[in-house]
């Protein structure tokens, strides 16, 4: 054995060690990159990719956990609420924060009852945690060593802010956002974090959710509508509000069945989310003749100023609604630059969310 232990080894030099860096980070044009692999398909436009995080946000109570379920339900199925899986044999880690061992057991059987599994056999195709009981450094961890461990194709946190303790602290929120995009590439998984929006807002919670937006490849924004002639008829809307590189999918609307097993969501019909669309509709008009008198000009600030202050909303929400309006015909744009409101029908594309495509129900 040749002893070594008198070699002088040269020290290595910052300039060596960034233009290893340098070479290692560089985007070769002669090389080869994968393109995203996206694990779901919504009427043939993919979403969900591998190696990405994603966020899933929502006011309280508006359906967020139920949509969380029926993304996991469609990605083991095959084929659920118009979401289409690509990924045969996937396994799927569901997070749960909040909820106790009961509620989340119930998450369970909803999708083992969309996929035709036993209720009462485990299937390590989907594993479930609950995580109320764990403080937030162990729960954290705990979430980061499982990943790796089990190696799974999509994973759910529902409640993200609960694993750091203040989602106002930058260094925190920084730190845990990311641990999920390493993972995520990592593991080659899709990552959905769930996260609650501000009230009357569209906007993620505190720094832990301006971070969030601004790494995430998708995110769904989650809103609840009660029938006001009937309060128990209840629907929900999962909507695309940012894709990075992607069209939006179409939205998913869908009401809870309690006849099923457990509840389960069940996709609305086309004639049904029509007849939404136009309620839709008319409730932008209603709220925007509070404030604009028909045939009468005015600027765009001052209408989303009024609506902002009379309705007691943020300039997300303000932005957005004045958006609608325009995209189906209540606001148009007048000569002298500014906007009028218009009563009309709704303008027909054929583009509806319903719309059905040439995707196979079967995609294995």
């Amino acid at each position: 054995m040749i002893d070594t232990s008198d070699i002088i080894q040269e020290p290595v030099t910052e300039e060596a060690l960034l233009l290893e860096q340098i070479e290692r980070y560089r985007i070769k044009a002669a090389s080869e990159y994968a393109e995203k692999e996206y694990l779901l398909k919504r009427d043939g436009v993919g979403f969900s990719p591998r190696g990405n995080v994603m966020a899933l946000s929502a006011e309280k109570k508006a359906g967020k956990t139920w949509f969380a379920m029926a993304m996991a339900a469609a990605l083991l199925s095959g084929n659920y609420m118009g979401m289409i899986s690509h990924c045969k044999d996937a396994k799927v880690l569901f997070f749960d924060t909040e909820q106790d061992e009961s509620d989340g057991q119930r998450i369970q059987k909803r999708v083992h009852f969309a996929c035709g599994w036993d209720f009462n056999l485990d299937n390590e195709q989907f594993q479930i945690f609950h995580l109320r009981e764990i403080n937030q450094a162990e729960r954290r961890d705990f979430v980061c060593k499982a990943i790796e461990y089990l190696k799974p194709d999509f994973v759910i946190v529902d409640g993200i802010r609960d694993l750091l303790s203040d989602f106002n602290d930058l260094e925190q929120s920084a730190a845990v956002i990311q641990d999920f995009m390493r993972l995520s590439s990592d593991c080659k998984c899709a990552i959905w974090a769930v996260l609650h929006v501000n009230p009357n807002s569209e906007k993620m919670r505190g720094h832990l959710g301006t971070e969030l937006g601004n790494k995430v490849a998708d995110i769904i924004h989650m809103t609840k509508t009660k029938n006001p002639n009937n309060e128990d008829d209840v629907t929900y809307k999962a909507e695309e509000v940012a894709a990075r590189s992607h069209k939006d999918i179409h939205s998913i609307v869908f009401r809870i069945d309690d006849s099923k097993p457990y509840g389960a969501p069940v996709l609305l019909s086309g004639d049904e989310v029509e007849q939404l669309e136009e309620d839709e509709r008319q409730s932008i008009i209603d709220i925007l003749k509070k404030y604009m008198s028909s045939g009468l000009s005015m600027s765009y600030s001052k209408i989303r100023q009024a609506v902002k202050e009379g309705e007691k909303i943020g300039s997300v929400k303000a932005d957005r609604l004045l958006h609608q309006a325009m995209g189906v015909g209540i606001l148009d744009k007048a000569i002298n630059g500014k906007y009028i409101l218009v009563e009309k029908p709704i303008q027909k594309t054929g583009d509806l969310p319903f719309e059905k495509t040439d995707e196979k129900d079967t995609p294995f």
